[in-house]
């Protein structure tokens, strides 16, 4: 339980993070606004039918690829950021 309670943690601390990395890099409260809306909408009509799914899946593989997609994805935001290149 103490593993899960972490990856919600991370969750929470990147859904906070990422307007306020979208304000640091544009200056625009707008822009932070969109992003958090869309994360938002995007999330809610997903959230239900990934739940069924997942529980008809491997726990463990499941939470190892999608651990990897989160790494990966945030390795690629790192380095676009470092880059310049980072665009909304």
């Amino acid at each position: 339980m103490g593993r899960q309670r972490g990856l919600q943690l991370g969750s929470e601390l990147t859904r906070l993070a990422m307007p306020l990395l979208v304000l640091a890099l544009t200056g625009s409260p707008g822009a932070a606004g969109v992003v958090a809306g869309a994360r938002a909408v995007a999330f809610l009509p997903v959230q239900l039918p990934a739940g069924v799914w997942v529980d008809r899946w491997d726990r463990r593989r499941t939470l190892i690829t999608a651990q990897s997609l989160q790494a990966a994805v945030s390795a690629l935001l790192a380095a676009l950021i470092l880059t310049g290149q980072a665009q909304i």
